[in-house]
């Protein structure tokens, strides 16, 4: 119940602004504004957030994560899953947990990145091995969230493994907007406007790359690598590799502008007022 809630310029090993393990539940609702900037992970995952159990950041206003880091170095050769560079959702045996980010005015992540020298760094946004929500937003976008590499670089602002759901919910004249791509393994079950009571009151899911090499090239510059970025990233950046059924349960999956959508098919739910709209991708 705050008018502004600000984490900015935290560093840790994991979660710099907030590292909660051991089955936690983490909320933050009811502000106006809530802003996770520029904190850092230095060797381990987690930009701002370390979730190990629930997270839910619920009927906010505008909500944001903005140029957070999760860097490893990778000193001791440790091959693994790291990443996240604004959350990471740690798997674990205990209850079934989440990452919900639900019935905020606006969701924005900007800017986050994951770095690893040898490459394993996964998630420029959300590195999750349990279930993510997004529903029922005003408004959601990622952009320009990358995985890092000493040899390249990826726009894919969600890495998510294991027996979870993705689950992507906009309501009516809303979406959620992928200008990077996303990751889901074979066990990962997609949905797409779930849960929603009238099917008509359904909104956009849309994957551009309208704005994918602009973006590298940004970032590059910035990172002072000293080159464009090639055929191959761009080409990567704009391709969301889904590798499970995507379940689309009313409103539309829009792909436009160069983006690849991945998968082993759509399914339109029985009953559904959905829709695939295909745009210059």
């Amino acid at each position: 119940d705050n008018e502004s809630v600000n984490f900015e310029e935290n560093a840790s090993l994991a979660g710099a602004a907030i590292c909660a393990d051991h089955d936690s539940t983490v909320t933050l609702s009811n502000n106006q504004n809530v802003t996770f900037r520029s904190n850092s992970a230095r060797t381990d995952r987690g930009g701002a957030i370390y979730i190990n159990g629930v997270l839910d950041i619920t009927n906010n206003g505008c909500v944001e994560f903005v140029a957070n880091s999760s860097r490893t170095e990778n000193p001791q050769g440790y091959v693994g899953t790291m990443g996240g560079g604004a959350i990471y959702g740690f798997s674990h045996a205990g209850p079934a947990s989440v990452i919900n980010l639900s019935d905020n005015d606006a969701v924005y992540f900007t800017g986050n990145s994951a770095y690893s020298a040898n490459g394993s760094a996964y998630g420029g946004a959300i590195n999750s091995a349990r279930c993510v929500t997004i529903r029922n937003n005003g408004f959601v976008q990622f952009e320009k969230n990358v995985e890092k590499s000493d040899s390249s670089y990826l726009l894919r602002s969600v890495y998510i493994v294991g027996n979870n759901v993705l689950s992507l919910s906009a309501p009516e004249n809303q979406g959620i907007f992928f200008y990077d791509s996303i990751y889901a393994d074979s066990t990962t079950t997609v949905n797409i406007n779930e849960n929603y009571g009238d099917l008509e009151q359904r909104g956009d899911i849309v994957f551009s790359g309208e704005y994918t090499e602009a973006h590298l090239n940004e970032i590059l510059a910035a990172d002072g690598v000293g080159r464009t970025a090639t055929a191959e990233e761009i080409q990567n950046s704009r391709t969301s590799e889904v590798n499970t059924m995507t379940n689309l349960y009313g409103g539309r999956l829009r792909v436009e502008e160069g983006a690849i959508y991945q998968g082993f098919g759509i399914t339109a739910m029985e009953g559904s007022a959905s829709a695939v709209y295909v745009k210059n991708a």
